[in-house]
């Protein structure tokens, strides 16, 4: 958030750039976090991955508390055994320190498992942590800036991640960038 809003009002004033994360903080935590749509066919990919064993972590800069209510509101934390996002300080607001935290706090091996993004941010965190990242395209990202940044599958449908998450296991683990 904090280098979103830098970019958006062109400054690097600390102060102005809070007072921005303050805002959208407060009309966020009202309604904002409500106004999400479930991608259709998500909750089969997510009942997939639960079904094949795998341990299911929400690796996200939103703050952890909104995260939690977005998946209890949507009818999706039963598919998630852990749940990491960003404090109100800022702290794992970085993708790759979020990531940090979640392999060094979570039964989880950055060789067995897969990050999966809809943005740059989310494929260089993953990449900074030996993790490999597969890139979604129902998000806010392109396929350019995905395959730039180094996923190693792009996916347009939710119907293709299970497959594409079984090809990237099984390839040769990554070392961190």
């Amino acid at each position: 958030m904090q280098v979103t809003f830098a970019a958006f009002l062109e400054t690097d004033d600390e102060a102005r750039i809070w007072e921005a994360v303050g805002h959208y903080r407060e009309r966020y935590q009202r309604v904002g976090k409500f106004e999400n749509e479930i991608i259709p066919g998500i909750k089969d990919v997510l009942a997939h991955c639960v079904e094949s064993g795998y341990f299911l972590s929400l690796a996200t800069s939103k703050l952890e508390s909104y995260s939690r209510d977005i998946l209890a509101h949507f009818g999706l934390s039963e598919y998630f055994d852990a749940v990491h996002g960003s404090a109100p300080d800022g702290t794992n607001a970085d993708k790759a320190d979020l990531i940090r935290h979640i392999l060094a706090s979570e039964p989880i091996e950055a060789a067995n498992a897969v990050m999966i993004g809809d943005r740059l941010h989310d494929v260089a965190g993953a990449r900074a942590n030996g993790v490999p990242a597969i890139g979604v395209l129902w998000g806010f990202g392109d396929r350019a800036e995905l395959e730039k940044a180094g996923a190693l599958a792009v996916v347009e449908r939710p119907s293709d991640l299970a497959s594409a998450i079984e090809g990237v296991l099984a390839a040769e683990p990554i070392l961190p960038s």
